[in-house]
């Protein structure tokens, strides 16, 4: 394999899947001797193992439209199981615990929840997958098997066995098969709506035929000319409905394509029967008619759903590929993945940042937009945090690597994406499991009405079952909850507040209580010392450097500050210690250290006999030092309130929630900030265990707990409570615990989140609600003979358009709250 780059503007596509190469991307594989050009590293692996097995000729002999850009791989990659070589796996598949490996699948051919349901249950049958699961909003599948026990090559063969195709998922190849589908779906229904008005013309003709009397020779050739032109209707324009339809017959599957074939073939078969005996009545109209609104139905849909996903599209597009990494004076061009803690990276200006780092030189703005929804430039200078992802707009910045780009916050918000994307809620569930039952009734109930008719009325049986056929629409019923869902995430994600799991939608609204963690939640977290108490022989500065070199491997942040306040070289600790909730131990030059509470120090120190503080300020929050034996001090620092703390808590008060507050910090300081917002009941001084027992209290109860922290010691209860929330800035353990991420430092963004979810819940309601009304009032009149075919088929995809409709409202709405109450002047400057 030759690398090298191209100096050319034209565009390139890559000679393996045919996409458009990236800019300022060149990678090239020598292929029967020729240097062509690759648009990402998967389909350089690719092509590399073609070309190493000795299959170059493949390309050779490859057909130049059998095989389309997005089927080149799948389909060659069967044959030859080259999903199974670690070279091609590295892109996109993951290893995790237990030796397993996960991956993400984009499905070609999914139409209803019957098609999720169908992927699922042979996806879990097959032996080795251990968790498989369908999204219907991205139509991706994220699949975890035993390498061990089945290959990744059988997994996707398998799909392709049920007929649907499967590729590994890649942001580029889901545009372009979203593009792939948009424009097939726009050709089939060009061809419909074209072919269905002059169909129409002519029926219209004939129903005025039957009352002013027309010619027989006249008849006969409108029912011809209106066969005619139904053919490519049938042929080419309802093709993916008999497709999805026979997929489903194959498995014994009730999917939502099948009545409605069944349908058009007892519509089309009487047709072309009475036009030829020239007896009897046609439906070509209505056929036509319904084809047309059923694609545009479709059509909708798809669009809906891959604007809902394209903001999560963003993000993963967004992830930085390279890195410009210095080695003392000379700069080396690397990727991302490569970098680590500690290595110094330039990023010039309209570079995206490739780490989670500190600038050490340099000034410039970075674009924060697609964390925070805020446009507004973020100014950076020497000292300053930058997230990877976030892009650097003007000058250029020298960072050194905090976090390498697969622990950055970054990378936990997309593997959030990404789980959310699977995540399905009790509603979801609910309706997936009705949709075989309600096909398969829909099925009972047309043979039955077919018999009844065919019996007693023999003339209209035709035109009934077919009316009871494509007048139920499973689909309002399947879009229901997976769009409005999406919507709703999509739009929050634009605004700052990521979603990570679905349920939060139903559980938020229907909550008792909202708990919070004090420190560096409702507060800033950024303490400043206030005071430096001493006992005996020790000084200040003496105290702090003991402090500092203890809290040197601490998060916390009061570690912060004080090693900040030092200003004396650190001390090697040894036997270092961390007692959740409660402080510090650690060997300095054979003596033994503690830090933290009161509590804690006075008894791990065993010291009882010391002076007692000073009357101090309420608020303040203490931190206790000792040796074995002695007391040395006591050092006291102030937290501040976040400004939109206060007015959050009067809304969830207003909104009908009781708000707790927790804290491990002292009482006077948790009473002193309880009072200040309002909160009537909190808790002080308690360990992780207590909040555990706190909240696990209340569910026992059968309430519904909130919960909202920001640390280390906040995961155990993050995980417990019904939902829970973190910020941005919270630790990694905390985010992986969180069902929500607010991604800035705006408290007021959970007033939007609340707001949103009781409107997600109120269309989903709606959706379910209208879709049941519909079908149980539509079927009764149609099995009696009231509706006509081209009112059934109206009806139905007018069904599908309102359901869609209303989704589609969730990414418009714009929430007022947040702002209202930012013009209140309730903010609270904290002192």
């Amino acid at each position: 394999m030759n690398q090298k780059t191209s100096h050319t503007k034209d565009v390139m596509h890559c000679f393996h899947c045919g996409l458009t190469v990236p800019d300022n991307f060149s990678v090239c594989v020598t292929i029967a001797g020729q240097e062509r050009p690759m648009c990402c590293h998967g389909c350089e692996a690719v092509a590399q193992t073609i070309v190493d097995t000795g299959n170059a000729e493949y390309y050779r002999h490859r057909t130049e439209s059998a095989a389309t850009a997005g089927d080149i791989v799948p389909e060659f990659l069967q044959q030859i199981s080259l999903y199974d070589h670690d070279r091609v796996q590295k892109e996109f598949v993951r290893n995790i615990d237990d030796g397993l490996k996960e991956v993400d699948l984009i499905l070609e051919g999914i139409t209803c929840a019957a098609c999720l349901w169908l992927n699922q249950k042979h996806l879990r049958c097959l032996p080795g997958v251990s968790q498989a699961d369908v999204n219907y909003s991205t139509h991706r599948a994220h699949v975890v098997w035993d390498p061990t026990a089945i290959k990744l090559s059988e997994i996707v063969e398998a799909i392709v066995r049920i007929g649907y195709m499967a590729h590994p998922y890649d942001a580029r190849r889901y545009q372009a098969i979203y593009k792939k589908q948009k424009n097939i779906l726009l050709k089939r229904m060009g061809v419909a709506y074209v072919l269905g008005m002059q169909i129409m013309i002519m029926a219209v003709a004939l129903y005025s035929g039957r009352w002013s009397g027309i010619a027989q020779e006249y008849s006969e050739l409108f029912r011809w000319l209106s066969m005619g032109l139904v053919i490519p209707i049938f042929i080419f324009s309802a093709q993916p409905f008999f497709q999805s339809a026979w997929n489903d017959i194959k498995c014994f599957q009730a999917g939502v394509d099948v009545p409605v074939s069944i349908g058009l073939l007892i519509a089309m078969s009487a047709s072309v029967v009475a036009t030829i005996s020239g007896q009897g009545e046609v439906y070509f109209d209505s056929l036509a008619m319904f084809v047309a609104l059923l694609l545009s139905a479709r059509y909708l849909e798809l669009v809906t759903r891959y604007s809902a996903a394209q903001l999560s599209e963003r993000f993963s597009q967004s992830v930085p590929v390279k890195a410009h990494r210095l080695c003392g004076d000379v700069e080396e061009l690397i990727m991302a993945t490569e970098l680590k803690a500690g290595d110094k990276v330039r990023v010039r200006p309209g570079d995206i940042i490739p780490c989670d780092g500190k600038v050490i030189e340099g000034v410039s703005c970075t674009d924060e937009s697609l964390l925070s929804g805020e446009s507004k430039p973020v100014h950076k200078s020497v000292g300053s945090d930058v997230i990877g992802g976030t892009v650097n707009i003007e000058g250029i910045l020298l960072l050194e690597v905090q976090h390498s780009m697969s622990e950055s916050v970054f990378s936990s918000i997309v593997k959030m994406i990404e789980k959310a994307h699977f995540e399905k809620p009790s509603w979801t569930k609910m309706v997936d499991s009705l949709a075989p039952w309600f096909v398969l009734s829909v099925l009972t109930i047309a043979v039955f009405v077919a018999s009844y008719w065919l019996y007693f009325y023999p003339a209209d049986w035709v035109w009934v079952t077919v009316s009871v056929l494509i007048v139920s629409c499973p689909c309002a019923l399947s879009l229901a909850t997976p769009l409005a869902l999406s919507a709703a995430t999509k739009n929050l994600m634009s605004q700052g507040v990521l979603v990570g799991h679905a349920q939060l939608f139903e559980i938020l609204p229907m909550a008792k209580y909202f708990v919070f963690d004090k420190t560096g939640t409702l507060t800033t977290g950024k303490f400043t010392i206030e005071s430096v108490h001493v006992f005996n022989t020790v000084t200040d500065t003496d105290l702090l450097q003991i402090a500092a070199s203890i809290e040197q491997y601490s998060e916390h942040p009061l570690a912060k500050v004080i090693l900040k306040k030092n200003t004396q070289a650190l001390s090697a600790v040894t036997d270092y210690r961390n007692t959740p909730g409660q402080g510090l131990k650690g060997d300095i030059e054979g003596l033994v250290y503690y830090l933290g509470s009161r509590d804690y120090v006075t008894q791990a120190s065993q010291c009882s006999d010391y002076e007692s503080l000073p009357p101090v300020d309420k608020g303040l929050s203490e931190t206790w030092v000792a040796k074995q034996g002695e007391m040395l001090g006591c050092i006291t620092m102030r937290d501040s309130v976040r400004p939109a703390a206060k007015p959050l808590i009067e809304y969830l008060q207003m909104t009908g929630y009781t708000v707790v507050m927790l804290s491990g910090d002292n009482r006077q300081a948790v009473n002193y900030f309880s009072e200040h917002l309002g909160i009537t009941e909190s808790a002080s001084e308690m360990l992780p265990q207590d909040k555990l027992n706190y909240i696990k209290k209340l569910q026992e109860n059968k309430h519904k707990v909130i919960m909202m922290g920001d640390g280390i010691n906040d995961a155990p209860v993050l995980k417990q409570a019904d939902v829970s929330l973190s910020l941005q800035h919270s630790t990694d353990l905390a985010i992986a615990n969180s069902d929500c991420v607010i991604l800035s430092d705006n408290l007021l963004k959970i007033t939007e989140l609340h707001s949103f979810s009781q409107k997600t819940r109120l269309t989903i309601r709606q959706n379910i609600g209208w879709a049941l009304v519909y079908n149980l009032t539509v079927l009764p009149l149609a099995a009696s003979g009231w509706v006509f075919p081209w009112l059934a088929a109206s009806g139905m995809a007018l069904s599908s358009f309102i359901v869609t409709l209303n989704s589609m409202r969730l990414l418009r709405l714009k929430n007022s709250v947040s702002s209202e109450l930012s013009n209140q002047n309730l903010f609270v400057s904290g002192s």
